[in-house]
C-alpha cells in the first residue's frame, strides 16, 4: 500500500480535491504564463507570511478547493476539521475573513467529530450546478452532502456548523467504519460531478473510483438514500476487492484528484504510480449504463505507456499528482505536489476527445517554478509548498490550495477580454433598482447581459446592453430595473454576463439588494408613458394592503 506521509502533526494523508465542469471550445492557449505571480492570498495577510491558525482569516492545511457558479469559494482544512466559505471571493482583499464555516460552530474550534455537523480530516470539496455542496470526510470514511448551500450563502442565511442533509459511505451520520463494498468507503479523498449529475469519488485505500448515478437529481428531490450503493467502479473489477496494485497497467490506480471535463472524459490522478490516467467518453457510458467495472483507461500522462511508472521533475513527469481541473477552453491543470508546482496542458480536452493525445505528453505552462526542471518550495507570490487542490471560477481565474504554506492563492486569468472595475446595485425605493458598472479595458466585447434572480441560484436575462467593443479608457454603464410586476419575498440578486464577439462569455460576481418590505413606496409603470400610467402603492408600513390605480392622461 502506498502511504503519502506528511510530517506535519504526524498525520497520514492522501491529498484530495475537486471539481470543475467545463465547455469544450476550439484550440485556445491557456490564460497563464510561466512562473506567474498570484494576485490574491487567503489564509495569510500577505505573500511572504506563513502561519498555521484556527481563526476567521487563518488556515491550517488547506486541501480541497471549489468555486460555485456565484463566485463563492469553499476550502477544506484537514487539520482544522472544517470547510470555510468566502462569499464573492474575487471581491476579497488579501487575508480577508471567511464568511461561513462548516464542521465547526465557530472559527476558533478545530474538533474532530463523526456527526451530522462534524468533520474529521475533510479533503475534497465540490459544488454542483444546483448549488449543493459535497465534502469528502476522509477519516470518517464518508461523503457529506449539504443541500442548497449556494442559495444560503448568497442570502446570508447559512448557519455556521450547519447539519449535512445526506451521507454516502455510511448508512447514518455517526458511524465511521471503513469497508470494501458497494456502499462503503475507505479514505475517500476527492470527488467531481459531471453535467448529468453523476458523482465520482476517489476511494483511496480501496484503490478505486466509485460512481453514483443521478445523484444531483436525487439530492434536489430529497430522495437520496443515506448509504446508497454505487453504480460503477473503476480501478477494481468488482465492489468487494480493494487490494493495492503491484505494478502499473491500463486499469489499476492509486487514485486521488479527479475531474470530468465538458466532453465527458474522466481524469484520475494516480499517486501510486505518479501519473494521470484518462478515461474517454465516461459520462456517456455511465448514462447509458454501459461502463464496464474495471474498464481500461485510454490515455496516460506522466509516463510513456501504461506499464511504466512515472516519477520525475521534467516537462512530462510528476512526483505525487493531486488536485486537477479543466477550464472553459479545454486546458488541463494538475497539482504536482512534491515538485511544488502546477502544470498546465493546453487544448487537452480536444486532444482526448478526437483521440490525438500522445501518452506522456509535455506540459505547456508551469506555475510555482521558473522552469520545468526546478522543484524548490517557496513562500512568495510565485511559489508553492506542496500545492494540493485547485479550481477555476467562471472567468477561469485559478485558485490553488498551498498546503504547507496554509493559504489559498489566486492566479488571475491574463486573457480576460474585460477588466470590470465595479458592479453595484442601489435600491432607492421599494420598486426600483439602479445598476451601475464600469470597465477599465474592453477587447472584442459585444454586449453585457444583465441577469436577475430571486433565489440566488436561478438567473434570468432581463436586459442586453451594447458594449463599447474595444477600449482602454474607463467606461461607465447603467441600467434601471423596475420591480413593480416582479414577485419576490426577499433579496434580489444581479450578475453581469459579458459576451464577446466570438460568443465567449465572462461572468461577474453577484450583487444583491434587500428591499425593506415594511417601508411604504409607490411604483409607476410604464415609465415614460403616453396616455395612461399605473400606480402601485405599497402601504405595508401602515398595515394596509397594496392599492393599484390607473390614471388616464391627455
Amino acid at each position: 500500500m502506498f502511504n503519502f506521509f506528511f510530517m506535519k502533526k504526524n498525520y497520514t494523508l492522501f491529498a484530495g480535491f475537486i471539481v470543475l465542469l467545463c465547455i469544450t471550445c476550439g484550440s485556445v492557449q491557456a490564460q497563464f504564463t510561466n512562473d506567474q505571480s498570484a494576485s490574491l492570498v487567503l489564509g495569510q495577510p500577505d505573500f511572504i507570511t506563513r502561519a498555521e491558525n484556527t481563526t476567521q482569516n487563518g488556515m491550517d492545511a488547506p486541501a480541497g478547493v471549489a468555486v460555485d457558479n456565484s463566485g463563492n469559494l469553499y476550502e477544506s482544512e484537514v487539520l482544522n476539521n472544517r470547510v470555510m466559505i468566502f462569499k464573492n471571493v474575487n471581491s476579497k482583499a488579501n487575508g480577508a475573513n471567511a464568511d461561513f464555516v462548516l464542521g465547526q460552530t465557530n472559527f476558533t474550534s478545530d474538533n474532530t467529530s463523526t456527526s451530522v455537523n462534524g468533520l474529521y480530516n475533510p479533503e475534497g470539496v465540490c459544488v454542483d450546478g444546483s448549488g449543493n455542496l459535497y465534502v469528502c470526510d476522509e477519516s470518517s470514511n464518508r461523503v457529506l452532502v449539504f443541500k442548497n448551500i449556494t442559495a444560503k450563502v448568497n442570502a446570508g442565511t447559512l448557519v455556521n456548523g450547519a447539519n449535512a442533509d445526506f451521507v454516502l459511505g455510511q448508512t447514518n451520520f455517526t458511524d465511521n467504519s471503513n469497508g470494501t463494498s458497494q456502499n462503503s468507503m475507505h479514505f475517500p479523498v476527492a470527488l467531481s460531478i459531471d453535467a448529468s449529475g453523476n458523482l465520482y469519488v476517489t476511494d483511496a485505500f480501496n484503490y478505486r473510483v466509485l460512481i453514483f448515478k443521478n445523484v444531483v437529481s436525487k439530492v434536489n428531490a430529497g430522495t437520496l438514500v443515506n448509504g446508497a450503493n454505487a453504480d460503477f467502479v473503476l480501478g477494481q473489477t468488482n465492489f468487494t476487492t480493494g487490494s493495492a496494485p503491484s505494478s502499473p497497467s491500463q486499469s489499476v490506480m492509486g487514485p486521488d484528484g479527479i475531474v470530468i471535463d465538458g466532453s465527458g472524459n474522466l481524469y484520475v490522478s494516480d499517486v501510486h504510480f505518479n501519473r494521470v490516467i484518462i478515461f474517454k467518453n465516461t459520462v456517456s457510458r455511465v448514462n447509458a449504463g454501459t461502463l464496464a467495472n474495471g474498464a481500461n483507461a485510454d490515455f496516460v500522462l506522466g509516463a510513456p505507456d501504461f506499464t511504466t511508472a512515472g516519477g520525475g521533475t521534467t516537462q512530462n513527469t510528476f512526483y505525487i499528482v493531486l488536485g486537477s481541473g479543466t477550464d472553459a477552453s479545454g486546458n488541463f491543470y494538475l497539482c504536482d505536489n512534491l515538485n511544488n508546482r502546477v502544470l498546465i496542458f493546453e487544448n487537452m480536452v480536444s486532444k482526448v476527445t478526437d483521440g490525438t493525445l500522445t501518452n506522456g505528453a509535455n506540459a505547456d505552462i508551469v506555475l510555482g517554478q521558473s522552469s520545468f526542471t526546478s522543484n524548490v518550495s517557496n513562500i512568495s507570490a510565485e511559489g508553492f509548498n506542496y500545492p494540493y487542490g485547485l479550481a477555476l471560477d467562471a472567468s477561469d481565474n485559478l485558485f490553488v490550495s498551498d498546503y504547507e504554506n496554509s493559504r489559498i492563492l489566486r492566479f488571475s486569468n491574463s486573457l480576460l477580454p474585460v477588466t470590470l472595475t465595479s458592479f453595484a446595485a442601489n435600491m432607492p425605493d421599494q420598486f426600483n433598482v439602479n445598476l451601475t458598472w464600469s470597465t477599465a479595458t474592453e477587447e472584442n466585447t459585444d454586449h453585457f447581459d444583465l441577469m436577475r434572480s430571486v433565489d440566488g441560484v436561478h438567473f434570468n436575462n432581463i436586459a442586453s446592453i451594447k458594449a463599447a467593443g474595444n477600449s482602454n479608457t474607463l467606461i461607465n454603464y447603467d441600467y434601471h430595473d423596475n420591480l413593480s410586476k416582479l414577485s419576490f419575498a426577499g433579496a434580489i440578486y444581479y450578475q453581469l454576463r459579458e459576451v464577446d464577439i466570438d460568443g465567449k462569455i465572462q461572468m461577474s460576481s453577484e450583487v444583491l439588494v434587500k428591499p425593506d418590505v415594511n417601508a411604504p413606496g409607490v411604483g409607476i409603470w410604464p415609465n415614460p408613458f403616453n396616455d395612461h400610467v399605473q400606480l402601485s402603492i405599497n402601504a405595508h408600513g401602515s398595515g394596509k394592503n397594496n392599492d393599484f390605480l390607473t390614471i388616464n392622461g391627455w
